[in-house]
């Protein structure tokens, strides 16, 4: 089963390979839709816009050579085609957008290597590979990039002997106060240099000690130059008395910036170039025109199309079966009344200007508590029947930071709290803005329990999805305000949720029954 079924000419594995993608495309369109409404809206990834056209391009090149390989069916590729299905469907099914995306990266290499077979996958090997870089993905590094730049920031003033007071991502200056945002991580930076880094090293070099040398620096450039730009930037600011680098003039900089980084680096490399013919495209067959192709074997031409009918099958199959899945998930939206929690009283007065941030709950929840300990907020978003735009875990749906004003985070972590019934876990949030704190504690509640991790209620949600039970879950947030320490407010959060746990949970048990039953 490792050798092709059968050799058959180019033009026929044109048009099979033109269909084969027409069926990917329309199958799969919600998800390419999805993809390039990331491009379009998002500057951190609008560079797959080019990816796609210099894949082609690098295709093109390499016509030739791969004319001179012999195309054909190859059975191996119904298993990543397989596989591909799965993970679309899971991420389709608990609404994991970077499965999905890759799942169809997934499903389009192993389309081409069920057409063409191996040795043509192989010559064409670096445009497909390179294709990977369409995919929107590095959000998981926004948080670490930001904490780096934070602390180099604060380091390179400090080292210029100016002082500097950080609070959280919040910095103070004696000219005034700046903020190391999501946007000043310098992700689009590291992707954009990613992407450039590894095609410069592909064209300029032709060792591979040399290509992923290259690689690992254009890593790590932009995320130095990206401090150094966070430093430059706010000792502009200072020494101009917060004249210059304060408005969009600073992002201005900051491109100014990463532009001059990436021609020295790219000048740099340009001395330690390469020249004479790629590793993988032999001189001769750079420019060779193919004399002759392998014979189309028409006998075993119908069994070789059989192959490729069930590959196409095993395409169209996954959106068919998730449609029929969530066909039978559908759960209403509950009615979410504020529980009655001990001999605590309902407040309409807020605790503060400061809520929580979710987008498209199919129910949403707020209300304070007045009990000795002081007030206490509450604040519950659930979700079901979960799709792109409205969905639990998603960058949108927020503590702080996008679209929270003056509110940023000081610290977070995890603490374990023991109650009556025992010990659990929350997530703890502490938010400042200029004269207020506020301590939150939060959690994600499902039916079959409470977990602090993301990628437990997708996963769930999946798996809820797939036997039939829906994908209900829902954030709680419980928060009060920082009047004298952190420690008296933890207390206070105690001595809620030592009264509140088991109502909320029984609350939401509830809800979702009510869900599922209607």
């Amino acid at each position: 089963m490792g050798k092709r079924l059968v050799s058959y000419d180019w033009r026929i594995a044109g048009g099979l390979l033109a269909v084969t993608m027409v069926v990917v495309l329309l199958a799969f369109g919600e998800t390419v839709l999805g993809i390039g409404a990331i491009w379009w809206r998002s500057e951190t990834y609008a560079h797959g816009v080019l990816v796609v056209p210099i894949a082609i391009y690098l295709l093109w090149q390499r016509r030739h050579y791969l004319a001179q390989a012999a195309p054909g069916v190859q059975p191996w590729a119904l298993l990543p085609l397989g596989a591909a299905g799965v993970l679309w469907s899971v991420g389709s099914l608990g609404a994991v957008q970077a499965f999905q995306h890759f799942a169809l990266y997934g499903m389009l290499l192993g389309s081409v290597w069920l057409v063409v077979g191996n040795v043509p996958l192989r010559r064409a090997a670096f445009p497909l590979v390179f294709l990977v870089f369409a995919v929107p993905f590095g959000d998981f590094l926004i948080i670490p990039l930001q904490d780096f730049t934070t602390h180099f920031t604060v380091a390179g003033i400090r080292l210029l002997g100016v002082p500097i007071y950080r609070e959280g991502y919040d910095l103070a200056l004696p000219s005034g106060n700046w903020r190391v945002a999501e946007v000043c991580s310098g992700l689009r930076y590291v992707i954009a240099s990613l992407v450039l880094g590894v095609l410069y090293a592909h064209l300029m070099y032709r060792s591979r000690w040399r290509q992923g040398a290259f690689v690992v620096i254009s890593l790590i450039v932009p995320v130095v130059a990206n401090g150094l730009r966070a430093v430059g930037v706010i000792m502009l600011g200072h020494l101009s008395g917060m004249r210059l680098a304060v408005g969009v003039d600073h992002l201005i900089y900051g491109w100014v910036f990463f532009t001059v980084v990436m021609l020295a680096l790219f000048l740099i490399g340009a001395v330690w170039r390469e020249d004479g013919p790629r590793q993988s495209i032999p001189q001769s067959a750079a420019s060779a025109v193919p004399t002759s192709r392998a014979p189309a074997q028409h006998l075993r031409l119908p069994k070789a199309l059989s192959v490729w009918m069930l590959g196409l099958a095993m395409v169209a199959v996954w959106p068919l079966a998730v449609s029929w899945m969530e066909a039978h998930n559908d759960h209403t939206a509950p009615v979410l009344e504020p529980p009655q929690i001990s001999d605590r009283r309902w407040s309409d007065l807020p605790i503060t200007d400061w809520l929580p941030h979710f987008e498209g709950p199919r129910a949403f929840l707020t209300q304070v508590y007045l009990g000795g300990d002081g007030p206490v907020g509450l604040a519950i978003a659930y979700y079901n029947n979960q799709s792109q735009d409205s969905e639990l875990v998603s960058w949108r749906n927020t503590l702080v930071g996008r679209g929270m004003g003056a509110w940023g985070e000081i610290d977070h972590g995890h603490r374990r709290i023991r109650l009556a019934h025992g010990t659990v876990e929350v997530h703890e949030t502490l938010i400042h803005k200029p004269g207020s704190r506020m301590l939150a504690w939060s959690w994600y509640w499902t039916p079959q329990g409470t977990t602090l991790s993301a990628t437990t209620v997708k996963l769930r949600a999946a798996l809820g999805r797939l036997v039939g039970r829906g994908d209900d879950a829902a954030r709680v947030v419980v928060y009060v305000p920082v009047d004298r320490d952190e420690q008296h407010s933890r207390g206070s959060l105690q001595a809620f949720l030592a009264d509140a746990w088991p109502v909320l949970d029984q609350e939401l048990a509830n809800a979702y029954r009510q869900a599922a039953a209607q």
